[in-house]
């Protein structure tokens, strides 16, 4: 699946008949986030109770700060991948916000291998997503758990 910017064209080199709207994608990535939040929140509870879940103001502050810049991570992820994998220049991938979508994205403007699209396409999920996730898990620390889950939903 390959998702349309709805601005300039489509933010990938797939065909017109597999894209699909960044509003459409977008929804996805919430309800993804969704179910990814009711499977970590029921496994860390099993493990760990109701350890760690405490927060206050600041706490909240800084996990929509880590949130903001694990979003714009998750864009330079992406784009890392295909330039590694794909052999693409920097010049060649372009970041925007689409505004009807309200969300980042990553552009490559050049042709690459599937292979390599894939790759660029997985990396922020694994990085940004899974792994905080995991070792929040391991290490009983709800909020860099949930900062993953979040992140993952947005992959």
């Amino acid at each position: 699946m390959s998702v349309s910017s709805g601005e300039s064209g489509p933010a990938t080199p797939a065909s017109a008949g597999t894209a699909v709207s960044m509003a459409r994608a977008t929804l996805f990535a919430v309800l993804l986030a969704l179910v990814s939040f009711a499977l970590f929140e029921a496994a860390f509870s099993l493990k760990w109770g109701n350890a760690g879940r405490q927060t206050g103001p600041v706490g909240v502050v800084c996990l929509l700060v880590a949130f903001a810049v694990g979003v714009v991570a998750h864009e330079v992820l992406h784009a890392a991948g295909w330039v590694l994998a794909g052999r693409l220049p920097w010049s060649a991938v372009r970041f925007g916000f689409s505004k009807r979508a309200l969300a980042l994205y990553a552009h490559a403007k050049e042709p690459m291998r599937a292979s390599a699209y894939r790759i660029g396409i997985v990396l922020p999920g694994l990085v940004t997503g899974l792994l905080p996730a995991f070792v929040g898990q391991l290490t009983g620390s709800y909020w860099l758990g949930v900062l993953g889950v979040c992140l993952c939903g947005s992959a």
